[in-house]
């Protein structure tokens, strides 16, 4: 639950609006800060080329059952 942090342990290199190319960094993160305030942590990483994601939001969700995001590839 990264939320609640409210943006401590990470740092945005880009804004709103900015082009980017291939190897640009977009956002760094602290994981041993956010592992030390956040209750869990489950990082998600996507690559390649994404023809689009459905993200399922506003929902009680339960693990191992609930389907929260699917990528289109």
């Amino acid at each position: 639950d990264t939320v609640s942090l409210d943006g401590e342990g990470f740092t945005a290199h880009i804004k709103q609006g900015d082009k980017v190319k291939v190897g640009d960094p977009l956002v760094s993160v602290d994981l041993g800060f956010v592992a030390s305030k956040a209750k869990t942590i489950t990082p998600m990483v996507i690559t390649n080329e994404v023809h689009s994601i459905d993200k399922e939001l506003n929902q009680q969700v339960s693990k191992g059952e609930t389907k929260i995001l699917t990528v289109h590839l």
